[in-house]
């Protein structure tokens, strides 16, 4: 029976008239005493391709049984994009702000400017390091307006060439953008959600 990760566990019976309904089966990771003493599924091994799966011994539900650390990794990466961005700090390597935000710690940093395209630029009252902090979602992109079109087009299977020529790009452009939409914190599930978002 594969272990549960932390409190989660899908190994249970799916009928939800049945009384084993969220009961997870009795073994060395879990349950109670009872639970191991009278196991409420019976367990297959499966053939070939096909997964192990578990057979209620009170309604005769049977499902696949499922890894709940992948469960959960999976979780992880969809919701993934749901957390906040990580506050920006000090870059030095062992420096004594390194762990601690510029907004959260503002006694720890001096504002020095901005840069040539915009940015906010600190310096560390710690290391004396320089370092700037991107004021757009969309930093170095020239051409953002088209960041929705090139995703539409690229979801669409047209050529790179077609792209160019439609988005009026070039192909080092284009690259530019594929690297840019590769690095977004969203999952591939909710791109065609976001998409509008991609514009700065």
């Amino acid at each position: 029976m594969p272990p549960p990760a932390g409190p989660l566990q899908v190994n249970f019976c799916r009928n939800p008239a049945c009384d084993n309904f969220g009961r997870p089966p009795g073994n060395s990771h879990g349950g109670s005493k009872a639970a191991k003493d009278e196991p409420p599924y019976v367990m297959s091994g499966g053939g070939g391709s096909l997964p192990p799966t578990a057979i209620c011994k009170a309604c005769n539900e049977s499902f696949a049984l499922k890894s709940n650390h992948g469960v959960a990794e999976e979780v992880a990466r969809l919701t993934n994009y749901l957390q906040p961005p990580p506050e920006p700090t000090c870059p030095t390597e062992g420096c004594a702000h390194q762990a601690k935000g510029v907004h959260s710690h503002p006694d720890g940093y001096q504002r020095f400017g901005h840069t040539s395209a915009g940015s906010h630029r600190y310096r560390c009252k710690a290391c004396l390091r320089l370092f700037a902090i991107a004021a757009s979602a969309t930093p170095r992109q020239k051409r953002s307006d088209v960041n929705a079109l090139v995703f539409r087009l690229l979801v669409n299977k047209m050529p790179m060439r077609r792209i160019c020529e439609t988005a009026g790009i070039g192909p080092q452009t284009l690259y530019t953008k594929l690297r840019f939409l590769s690095d977004l914190p969203v999952p591939r599930e909710v791109w065609p959600r976001a998409a509008p978002a991609l514009v700065d």
